[in-house]
Protein backbone atom coordinates (compact mmCIF):
# COMPACT_ATOMS: atom_id res chain seq x y z
CA UNK A 1 0.00 0.00 0.00
CA UNK A 2 1.13 3.52 -0.67
CA UNK A 3 1.48 5.92 2.27
CA UNK A 4 0.27 8.74 0.02
CA UNK A 5 -2.95 6.85 -0.81
CA UNK A 6 -3.50 6.01 2.85
CA UNK A 7 -3.12 9.62 4.00
CA UNK A 8 -5.45 10.88 1.23
CA UNK A 9 -8.28 8.83 2.77
CA UNK A 10 -7.87 10.55 6.15
CA UNK A 11 -9.85 13.70 6.82
CA UNK A 12 -8.50 15.31 10.00
CA UNK A 13 -5.07 16.04 11.43
CA UNK A 14 -5.77 13.77 14.39
CA UNK A 15 -6.54 10.85 12.05
CA UNK A 16 -3.22 11.41 10.28
CA UNK A 17 -1.33 11.58 13.58
CA UNK A 18 -2.98 8.47 15.01
CA UNK A 19 -2.40 6.55 11.77
CA UNK A 20 1.27 7.56 11.71
CA UNK A 21 1.74 6.46 15.32
CA UNK A 22 -0.01 3.16 14.55
CA UNK A 23 2.34 2.61 11.60
CA UNK A 24 5.36 3.26 13.81
CA UNK A 25 4.08 0.75 16.36
CA UNK A 26 3.45 -1.84 13.64
CA UNK A 27 7.03 -1.36 12.38
CA UNK A 28 8.32 -1.79 15.94
CA UNK A 29 6.28 -5.01 16.32
CA UNK A 30 7.62 -6.28 12.95
CA UNK A 31 4.11 -6.41 11.47
CA UNK A 32 4.91 -4.16 8.49
CA UNK A 33 7.91 -2.94 6.49
CA UNK A 34 8.09 0.52 4.99
CA UNK A 35 10.44 1.24 2.12
CA UNK A 36 11.25 4.07 -0.23
CA UNK A 37 13.05 3.53 -3.55
CA UNK A 38 14.44 7.06 -3.87
CA UNK A 39 14.52 10.27 -1.86
CA UNK A 40 11.24 12.19 -2.06
CA UNK A 41 9.39 9.24 -3.64
CA UNK A 42 6.32 7.60 -2.13
CA UNK A 43 6.73 5.24 0.82
CA UNK A 44 5.44 1.71 0.29
CA UNK A 45 3.94 -0.18 3.23
CA UNK A 46 4.13 -3.98 3.12
CA UNK A 47 2.48 -6.40 5.50
CA UNK A 48 4.68 -9.10 7.00
CA UNK A 49 2.81 -12.39 7.06
CA UNK A 50 3.79 -14.40 10.13
CA UNK A 51 4.08 -18.12 9.66
CA UNK A 52 2.25 -20.16 12.28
Amino acid sequence: MSLKKLVKKLETKIEIIVTFLALLEMIKQSEIICSQKENFKDIEIKLIIAEA
